[in-house]
């Protein structure tokens, strides 16, 4: 037994990388999950995997920038699995631009996945936890270069800052609700081709030292200190 069994957890993002393992690493532990995401094969592959752990697992198609999709998917993951105790949001977008080569659509759409969508997440998860009286917390997955700077991530750093800024205050805003808000951030975790780029220009660059560990991380160890946070 650990202190997770029973305890559903929320994971954005939760079809590949770190957001699989995130969701996998919890059912070990014996957490229901309820993992979303863009596409349905994949967030539904990690919903079998999770269940072969022997947990209650759902896949639900949600695009975290639309704030009333969120709100129907914590209400179907409340309804299915009982109230949220832990939400991730590991959700993001990236690609790799010169930030005078950025246009205001490509700006949008990485600030309204990262920023805007653990907002809308964040928050409507804090309200089903006031509403059915229980704690939890709450974990949002950032990049390391959000203080350090990288070439080509304007957009995605300046989200990274915005939502480690706004983790800050939402602990001062929901802690009267018992909702503790941390982060967690890897800068060579995920798998997408802008991300490794990124991880290499980190390790050439010696901003590898901004990390804890000094040095870059996979999914795998990233979600274990992350199920215990």
């Amino acid at each position: 037994m650990s202190g997770f069994d029973g305890r559903t957890a929320l994971i954005t993002g939760g079809g590949t990388g770190m957001g699989r393992a995130f969701a996998l690493a919890l059912a070990e532990r014996g957490t229901p999950v309820a993992v979303c995401g863009r596409r349905a094969e994949p967030i539904e592959e990690t919903a079998e995997l999770c269940r072969a752990h022997g947990v209650e697992a759902l896949a639900s198609q949600v695009d975290v920038r639309d704030p009333e999709r969120v709100e129907a998917w914590v209400a179907e993951a409340t309804a299915a699995l009982g109230p949220p105790r832990m939400l991730i949001n590991n959700a993001a977008g990236n690609f790799l631009a010169h930030a005078i080569d950025l246009s205001p659509n490509g700006w949008r759409a990485v600030i309204d996945i990262v920023l805007n969508g653990t907002f809308y997440c964040s928050t409507s998860v804090a309200r089903s936890m006031r509403e059915a009286g229980v704690g939890g917390s709450i974990l949002n997955v950032i990049a390391s270069y959000a203080w350090t700077g990288n070439p080509m991530t304007a957009h995605s750093a300046t989200s990274a800052c915005d939502s480690s800024a706004s983790t800050s205050r939402r602990n001062t805003s929901s802690s009267p609700h018992a909702a503790a808000t941390n982060a967690v951030r890897s800068p060579a975790s995920r798998s997408s081709a802008a991300s490794q780029s990124s991880s290499i220009r980190c390790r050439r660059s010696g901003s590898l030292t901004a990390a804890p560990l000094l040095r870059a991380r996979g999914e795998a160890t990233v979600s274990r200190v992350a199920s215990r946070a």
